[in-house]
């Protein structure tokens, strides 16, 4: 899975970018320039739970102070397609509930392994 985070162009965006350097230590003239030329600020591959969800917070803390995001999910194809906070929070989700389920199957396996 890919994403791609942009963020619009305002008058808030040094706040943004305060924000956004808690989740990437990119420098600061880095997220300035990608803002001001409308490429993605913040990239996510992989399929890494906890660092979904810290990238949800942070989304949904640029929201908070105001900031215009749009989030796009890129395909293998190339193609793209705008999602919203929602789909990440079901993505974390789904992530969260598949852990459990494999969990509790190595429990159950284990469990039958025992010598009785």
């Amino acid at each position: 899975m890919e994403l791609l985070v942009y963020l619009k162009d305002d008058a808030k965006k040094m706040k943004h970018i305060l924000l956004i350097r808690k989740y990437d230590q990119q420098p600061f003239s880095h997220f300035q320039k990608r803002i001001e030329e409308g490429k993605p600020v913040l990239l996510f591959s992989g399929y890494d739970i906890e660092e979904l969800e810290k990238l949800y917070c942070l989304l949904v803390n640029l929201q908070e102070n105001g900031a215009t995001i749009c989030i796009q999910e890129k395909f293998e194809d190339g193609k793209r397609i705008e999602i919203g906070l929602e789909i990440i929070a079901n993505l974390i989700e789904r992530g969260y509930e598949i852990s459990r389920q494999l969990q509790d199957y190595d429990d159950h396996v284990l469990a039958e392994e025992e010598p009785k």
